[in-house]
């Protein structure tokens, strides 16, 4: 579907160049072309109680249009999310067929009647995968609704300074070979008999198995209990004793501080510190990390999922 547009002296600045700025509204022009061939004109879309805004314009300018150039643009529908429509919009010369200007935008549906986003309509995303001729994909987006929790807990049920025990995983050899195999092939992870020559004298996991064993129990005790919604990242990881065959772990925490969110307030950060603990209560591991937590009502329990 190509959009066509003559350059007028109105389009351009005083060397005779489009301003950088019309290509929003050549690609709006376009889009609504679009909207017209698939069969679902504004009107038609205001009708069915649907509007859209736009969310998101990326712009890569490739070369210049100038007074008299005629442009093609052609826009395509590329992703459904919840509520958001992404268009891929390519501009070029029709004269030389160089791009001119390519990149994406983002608009979300609204319910006309409130302005709230709202779920696609089903005869929308069908009208347009009969006219582009095959599925839509879905967008990967980190929070299409908020996570579950099977506890209905939050950002605010975290008490500062609180340590708290939790989980059991007792580690195998067999596990231990496994994952470094893949992901850390070093000598003393992957043969019981070649470690004998080692610092190590035996067989003992991955730091990053270890760490990968910790993530596990956080997740389904905290993580999953208080709509965790991920992490920035972690800090401090310290492998203070190898893990060894036959070794049962559990995991000690402490939220040290919690910062609700200033952009965004349905969450919080909370800051924790954790350690790994053998069944001889012995410190293997330690580590630093913060956390992106629903706030109470703002999740969903599981039985809402």
């Amino acid at each position: 579907m190509n959009y066509e547009r003559k350059i007028r002296f109105s389009d351009t600045d005083a060397q005779a160049v489009v301003f950088n700025a019309n290509y929003i509204v050549y690609w709006d022009d376009a889009n609504t072309d679009l909207f017209e061939a698939i069969g679902i004109p504004w009107a038609e879309f205001n009708a069915r109680g649907a509007d859209m805004m736009l969310a998101n314009t990326t712009i890569n300018h490739h070369e210049s249009a100038k007074l008299g150039d005629t442009l093609l643009t052609a826009s395509s529908i590329v992703g459904f999310g919840r509520s958001s429509v992404k268009y891929s919009l390519l501009t070029t010369n029709k004269a030389t067929g160089a791009t001119v200007a390519a990149g994406t935008q983002t608009q979300v549906v609204l319910d006309l009647a409130t302005g709230k986003p709202m779920d696609i309509p089903s005869w929308f995303r069908d009208a347009v995968e009969a006219f582009q001729g095959g599925r839509v994909p879905q967008l990967s987006k980190r929070y299409l609704r908020p996570p579950v929790s099977t506890k209905d807990q939050s950002w605010d049920d975290f008490v500062v300074g609180e340590w708290e025990e939790f989980g059991s995983y007792t580690v195998t050899a067999e596990e231990i070979v496994d994952f470094a195999s893949k992901y850390d092939p070093q000598v003393f992870h992957l043969d019981s008999e070649a470690a004998k020559d080692t610092m190590f004298g035996e067989l003992v996991a991955s730091g990053w198995h270890t760490s990968s064993l910790m993530m596990r129990m956080i997740v389904e005790h905290h993580v999953d209990h208080h709509h965790g919604m991920g992490s920035p990242g972690m800090d401090e990881i310290r492998w203070k004793v190898p893990v060894f065959p036959g070794d049962t772990l559990r995991v000690r925490s402490q939220a040290t501080e919690k910062r609700p969110s200033r952009s965004k307030p349905d969450r919080g950060v909370v800051f924790i510190d954790s350690e790994v603990l053998n069944q001889n209560g012995v410190v293997v591991m330690t580590a630093k990390s913060r956390v992106i937590y629903m706030k109470r009502g703002h999740g969903r329990a599981v039985s809402e999922s």
